[in-house]
């Protein structure tokens, strides 16, 4: 079977008892085409004959040498998380985007020394987690098996006895649940920084909504948020589109709400799919009051936890709750107090580096403004308010409002303009979002100065903006 290798060091098997190249990376016949084709999954193993098992099975996997040959340096006297890890792994991972790792360790790897290869194996996926950004890691260990298996034939075994589909659902089963980024401090010196392999958040709607991100949602009871927010939910989980933005692909979202009828919501979530024409299939999961016995209190721990459980079981990657008034329900919870939504907030944070997109949806208060404490905006990556229209639209029987991003940290200019969106739905149940026309923001502007009595010079002035140019904004 060819293969492509990276030489290294010599240093003897211990286990095996064999001397074998340490730093050599092992690619299977196969494996290039497979990690072509990836998800953004990498499988390790310890040995070339169990890596072409898995290339086999179809899972993109390579191996090092032996114990020690994930990492660059492998004479080191103690190996631990920052002991930097080989270049051509680092490699692998960043020219193919991988999101995930498991690396698949021996039998009883925990029960070994800390020279025996479990261990160093151990120790290798903790210093890949903590050295690659975002890289979600998870250790596998073979089950035992009741023969002497030679070093690096592990999965074979385990094949005999389980099967392929036992083998390959356990593996699959194990990655999506146990695969976690690193959570604790990590120190990294402006040099490391520069070339640390930070890669930009993959966009799951337009050019808005990102992997990995906290958004805010708030406006006015009544004016249209869980309309919008179904519509983000069903395009994202489709991969489709909403008044212009498309999703790059299908993915899983969870959507709880807290308060909505469910026939409403089914009504609403069967014009949408019937609107854009593609079936959500098992992407959209929903938890709704009248559906649920239970929806889970997002102001206490008992809540957040079976959020989190929740939404790793669907594998969501967005999750939407509607709205934060009617899901936080414990007593000591105000949304006008900032410690209140401390918990909330580390929480947040927690999901979104488990690579889970959250949507809050929230009320506005009498100001416009989203209701309760400014601590809550602090976090977010993108905070959308939606406004009543500034004018009357006449071809419409749906929601109308004004969509505007007053805080957005990846997205800048066309991506995030203001824009003025009707719904209408036609007799057969058949929706259509009209964008009116882009909203000027200057106009919010020059209301508000002229107000507070500045004349059109003065506006002007302030502005930088043509006399003209005020009397048309005033004007609209």
């Amino acid at each position: 079977m060819s293969a492509n290798h990276a030489e290294g060091s010599l240093r003897p098997d211990i286990k095996a008892g064999n001397i074998i190249p340490i730093n050599r990376i092992f690619r299977p016949q196969g494996f290039d085409d497979l990690i072509d084709q990836s998800d953004g999954t990498l499988h390790i193993t310890l040995g070339q004959k169990d890596a072409a098992t898995a290339v086999s099975l179809g899972l993109p996997c390579i191996s090092i040498g032996n114990q020690r040959g994930g990492f660059a340096n492998p004479d080191q006297e103690d190996l631990t998380n920052t002991s930097p890890i080989h270049s051509e792994i680092k490699k692998i991972i960043e020219d193919h985007g991988i999101e995930r790792v498991l690396v698949i360790c021996p039998p009883d790897s925990l029960k070994l020394g800390p020279r025996l290869a479990g261990n160093d194996m151990l120790t290798f996926a903790d210093a890949l987690k903590y050295q690659v950004i975002d890289l979600s890691v998870a250790s596998y260990e073979c089950p035992p098996s009741k023969r002497k298996t030679v070093l690096d034939q592990h999965l074979d075994e385990w094949i005999r006895t389980a099967g392929r589909d036992r083998v390959i659902a356990d593996l699959n089963s194990h990655l999506a649940k146990q695969a976690k980024a690193y959570a604790g401090i990590r120190m990294l010196s402006l040099n490391d920084l520069l070339r640390a392999p930070l890669r930009p958040r993959p966009k799951m709607l337009g050019d808005w909504l990102s992997h990995r991100s906290l958004i805010l949602l708030y406006g006015p009871r009544g004016l249209g948020k869980t309309q919008f927010s179904l519509e983000v939910a069903v395009a994202v989980a489709t991969g489709g589109q909403f008044i212009g933005w498309q999703a790059p692909k299908a993915e899983n979202v969870l959507y709880i709400d807290g308060e909505m009828n469910g026939s409403i919501m089914r009504q609403r979530l069967s014009e949408i799919t019937s609107s854009n024409g593609k079936k959500t299939a098992e992407t959209l999961a929903i938890i709704t009051p009248d559906i649920s016995p239970v929806v889970p209190d997002l102001a206490s721990d008992e809540g957040r936890q079976d959020i989190t459980t929740v939404a790793e079981r669907h594998q969501a990657k967005l999750v939407v709750l509607d709205n934060i008034s009617s899901l936080c329900r414990s007593g000591s919870y105000s949304e006008n107090d900032a410690e209140s939504w401390a918990d909330i907030q580390a929480w947040a944070i927690q999901m979104r580096s488990k690579g889970i997109t959250v949507l809050f949806v929230h009320h506005a208060g009498k100001s416009g403004e989203q209701r309760g404490t400014s601590k809550r905006e602090d976090v977010m990556d993108v905070c959308i308010a939606l406004k009543p229209p500034g004018q009357k639209v006449s071809d419409h029987d749906g929601a109308a409002f004004e969509v505007h991003f007053t805080k957005s940290r990846d997205a800048h200019g066309e991506a995030v303009r203001p824009q003025h969106i009707a719904l209408s739905t036609s007799e057969d149940g058949i929706r259509s979002w009209y964008v009116i026309e882009a909203v000027d923001p200057r106009i919010a502007e020059a209301k508000r100065l002229h107000a507070e009595g500045m004349s059109l010079r003065d506006i002007a002035d302030t502005m930088e903006i043509g006399k003209s140019t005020v009397d048309r904004l005033l004007k609209k």
